[in-house]
């Protein structure tokens, strides 16, 4: 076992801490392999960094506790692909023929609007063109509303005056939104404010609010706010999610939490919608 008054100066853990502070999330098992140090002791040093408020443990994996680093629309594809795949086929039970559909910009809800061509009639209200674009050439029942407003970087969708007024003027039976984190207070964060500001007047005009969020963003930090876990109807995860992880979010007021499991059909590659 670590021991000292120190020991966050310890080179040790000035090495851990750079570690997480890099990767943004990092299990104990394999900050020891990587750093060649017991389980012990890194688990000891990263207690100890806890304390000054920039890391977070939970279910023995550390969190950099500070806003993520925003990543391109064909990296977030690519990452947590076969995760995201399962959360949106298991979402697919909360959307009935008949209903109106709001869906924020996002990788997890491009799988999930190639899922959901298979259910019309829908009319679907949403910010991001990949997911229009996904209902729009695998279904002909499904209505399409694109929002105006001003595009943002890649893949982060159309926000502004335009895209506020569209949804505020909605009725929407169900929101289905993906956010960038959810962190340990159980807040929905996203990278911008404008985002941020949209997703909160989607969530005021619908019945329901669904969240799909892979578990690897759970216990992870972002800029800004949107609302909380406590507004959602349901929140999808994948089967990687720890017990502690799930109790903080019940902790947090959740009032469902859906755990997609893996199955037989996922695709065993990535392929990049043309879009």
């Amino acid at each position: 076992m670590v021991t000292g008054k120190r020991i966050t100066d310890l080179p040790e853990a000035v090495e851990l801490a750079k570690l997480v502070e890099r990767l943004s999330k990092v299990p104990i098992e394999f900050a020891a392999e990587l750093l060649e140090t017991p389980e012990e002791n890194i688990l000891a040093l990263s207690q100890e960094l806890a304390k000054g408020g920039d890391i977070k443990i939970i279910d023995r994996v550390m969190f950099h506790h500070s806003p993520r680093v925003e990543q391109g629309y064909l990296q977030r594809m690519r990452s947590h692909h076969l995760e995201k795949f399962n959360i949106a086929r298991e979402a697919m039970q909360h959307i009935q023929a008949g209903m109106k559909v709001g869906i924020e910009a996002g990788s997890t809800l491009t799988l999930f609007a190639e899922r959901l061509a298979s259910i019309s009639p829908l009319e679907v209200h949403t910010n991001f063109y990949p997911v229009g674009a996904a209902l729009m050439r695998n279904s002909s029942g499904i209505s399409v509303h694109m929002s105006g407003g001003t595009m943002l970087c890649d893949g982060a969708g159309v926000v502004g005056l335009q895209a506020l007024a569209h949804f505020e003027s909605r009725d929407l039976d169900v929101v289905v939104l993906s956010p960038t984190a959810i962190n340990a207070e159980g807040e929905l964060m996203y990278y911008r404010e404008e985002s941020a500001q949209l997703v909160k007047v989607m969530m005021q005009c619908a019945k329901q609010t669904i969240v799909l969020c892979h578990a690897a963003k759970i216990g992870s930090q972002s800029w800004f706010c949107a609302g909380h876990v406590r507004d959602a109807s349901v929140l999808v995860t994948d089967c990687s999610l720890g017990a502690q992880a799930e109790a903080l979010l019940k902790k947090n007021g959740l009032q469902s939490l859906e755990v997609a499991v893996l199955e037989e059909d996922v695709p065993s590659e990535l392929v990049v919608l043309d879009i």
